[in-house]
């Protein structure tokens, strides 16, 4: 990740960003409208400057400044590159521009950077061929009232938010919120999205990723933000073609999965929508994944969250996200859901050898997750005696058992709670249930 400098306001202590939602379609109407503010700065750039540098106090061309650095910040932490993206907006040629053109159009070294930055990156990752995209929405978006429409300019909408303090209790380094940002959306409730300057651990990594088993997190976000899962809302993060990354059991499907704790039977993206006994709806990426992680054996980190749980499932945290460790995709079950139509459900493993899931061990070990190991994963931990089923399908396909639904009063929802010293202190209290901070 390049640094992007002059993003902050430190007299203020103050970082302007885009206003915009989770919601893929939001995300590319941003792409639309910066990708032509990026594409008229290069040309103002190239008439008016004629290799000289830009200066930020031309006005015009101060804006364009400013608003490429913030694309280029947001591109590095939110968002997904796909090469459907890539041909609707010519992003490969758009980027390579600058670098062709030395001397004629030149730009601040930052942006330069950055822009070079970011092209190498999607080349390494070609261009997101075989990325896992949020091909469900969730049904609750608790940022849908931040999908703004753009200012009178033309221009995404801004908004500036303040920066925690160093010595922040919650926020600053170590607290179980670092990395986090918490602003106000047009409506005035809340959102929060992550600090763009400072840096994402990448969640593309097979095992551990540095993280402790038990690990715990407030938001789906901090685990996006610690790298122990890749997207902030979806259930599946992972690569078509060497399988999944990570899965989080949330509850959604909770009439349709069985988790028994080392061992998991999940069920595929849109397993409730199918209505046809003959055949189930066509693999989205995050379920061909899976399949990929059949196939390939690489293990998948699994982690249980508590925010939106239904169905009566005891290793469920009582709030918040909890990392379980790493499991193997065994096979893959052909079901029906109570339309009578037909789903995909993996079954997957725990690898030996990993703190037992027992509820008062995993408390105990719950801290935020803000250092991380940087040596490499041994690949020893993966290796189990027991022979692996790698067929796609199952001669006699598992039918899950109904679970029954729990009452109302464990349906909590952390999502939903004020960021006020009050939440804080409860969630302290999950941190430290014995009283004393370790």
């Amino acid at each position: 990740m390049v640094q992007i400098n002059n993003m902050t306001r430190p007299s203020e202590g103050t970082v302007e960003v885009f206003l915009v939602s989770d919601n893929p379609q939001a995300k590319l109407k941003l792409v639309e409208r910066e990708k032509e503010s990026l594409k008229s700065l290069f040309q103002r750039c190239m008439r008016y400057h004629k290799g000289r540098l830009p200066l930020d106090d031309d006005v015009e061309c101060g804006r364009r400044l400013k608003r490429a650095r913030m694309f280029l910040a947001w591109l590095q932490t939110d968002f997904q590159m796909t090469p459907e993206i890539k041909g609707r907006y010519n992003m490969n040629g758009l980027f390579k521009l600058p670098m062709g053109m030395p001397g004629v159009l030149v730009l601040p070294q930052d942006i330069a950077d950055g822009i070079q930055a970011q092209y190498q990156a999607w080349e390494d990752e070609n261009w997101g061929a075989d990325a896992v995209v949020d091909d469900e929405v969730a049904e609750e978006d608790d940022s849908t009232d931040l999908d703004a429409p753009p200012a009178a300019d033309g221009d995404t909408l801004t908004v500036t938010f303040a920066l925690p303090s160093p010595d922040d209790r919650y926020f600053g380094p170590g607290g179980i919120m670092y990395g986090i940002t918490v602003f106000r959306g047009k409506n005035g409730r809340k959102g929060m999205r992550l600090n763009i300057l400072i840096l994402k651990r990448s969640a593309k990594v097979y095992g551990h990723n540095g993280l402790v088993v038990g690990t715990w997190f407030a938001f789906q976000l901090c685990a996006l933000q610690q790298g122990a899962h890749g997207t902030s809302m979806g259930g599946i993060s992972g690569d078509t073609v060497r399988g999944a990354f990570s899965i989080v059991l949330s509850g959604k499907y909770h009439d349709l999965d069985r988790d028994l704790g080392d061992i998991i039977f999940y069920s595929g993206s849109g397993s409730h929508t199918n209505e046809d006994p003959n055949k189930p709806n066509e693999s989205t990426s995050g379920t061909k994944s899976l399949k990929a992680s059949i196939a390939s054996q690489n293990p998948v980190r699994v982690l249980r969250s508590g925010a939106s749980a239904s169905g009566n499932n005891e290793y469920f945290p009582p709030c918040g996200i909890r990392y379980d460790g790493l499991y193997r995709v065994e096979a893959l079950f052909l079901n029906k859901n109570t339309k009578g139509g037909m789903y995909e459900q993996f079954k997957l493993r725990r690898l030996p050898g990993q703190t037992p899931l027992d509820q008062d061990e995993l408390l105990r070990a719950q801290r935020p997750a803000v250092e991380h190991a940087e040596s490499e994963v041994d690949e020893s931990e993966f290796d189990e005696s027991e022979p692996v089923d790698s067929e796609f399908a199952a001669s006699k396909p598992f039918v899950s058992a109904p679970i029954e639904s729990e009452t109302a009063e464990r349906k909590r929802s952390i999502r939903e709670a004020e960021l006020d010293e009050q939440f804080c202190q409860q969630v302290e209290k999950r941190l430290h249930p014995d009283g004393k901070e370790s």
